[in-house]
């Protein structure tokens, strides 16, 4: 396979933090998409690249090597916010998701929490939606839901039935944009 940089504000501008957001691409994104607000089509990247740790690589050496796996799901995925550009800190699962507006230098900061999860042969989250529900996507083609394997909705990441997987920790990420009047009237801010 040749190599292919991948361009990071593109993907960026993928990410859409709007509460009334219809998901385009719900058939071809998987739970690290859809915790991360990526509503980008998988099929436009080279390979696999929402395994966790693809994006840092891409943007690296241009591909995905086979031994991504091998790495610890924290540590790819912290690489993969680095160059997302998204910030991250470890959070308790109960803190609430916020906007910040920085009128002096025109952007907003969206702050969001997702909870990792380790199986025995993938990974898995959840995403805090802005409402305060946590939800999450289970593969490619099926609805992001609220609830958990035992049909109880999910309260709390640390307390949920996900069969095989287990829980890690919760992260809460922050994006800046630029911003203006319109686009937070738009947004409902």
């Amino acid at each position: 396979m040749g190599k292919t940089k991948i361009n990071i504000e593109e993907i960026k501008s993928h990410i859409c933090l709007r509460k009334d957001r219809i998901w385009k691409n719900i058939e071809d994104t998987n739970c690290y998409a859809y915790a991360l607000w990526l509503d980008y089509p998988e099929s436009k990247f080279p390979y696999m690249a929402y395994q966790l740790g693809s994006f840092s690589a891409m943007q690296r050496l241009g591909n995905i090597p086979n031994d991504l796996g091998f790495y610890p799901y924290e540590g790819r995925l912290e690489k993969d916010l680095r160059t997302l550009k998204i910030k991250f800190t470890e959070i308790d699962p109960d803190v609430d998701n916020f906007c910040v507006i920085n009128e002096e230098t025109g952007t907003i900061d969206y702050c969001w929490s997702i909870a990792l999860f380790d199986g025995p042969m993938d990974f898995h989250f959840l995403r805090k939606d802005f409402d305060g529900r946590w939800s999450h996507k289970r593969g490619y083609s099926e609805k992001p839901r609220d609830y958990d394997s035992d049909d109880r909705k999910i309260l709390d990441p640390r307390k949920c039935n996900l069969g095989n997987y287990k829980y890690i920790k919760t992260y809460q990420l922050t994006l800046t944009r630029k911003t203006n009047s319109l686009t937070l009237k738009k947004e409902g801010l």
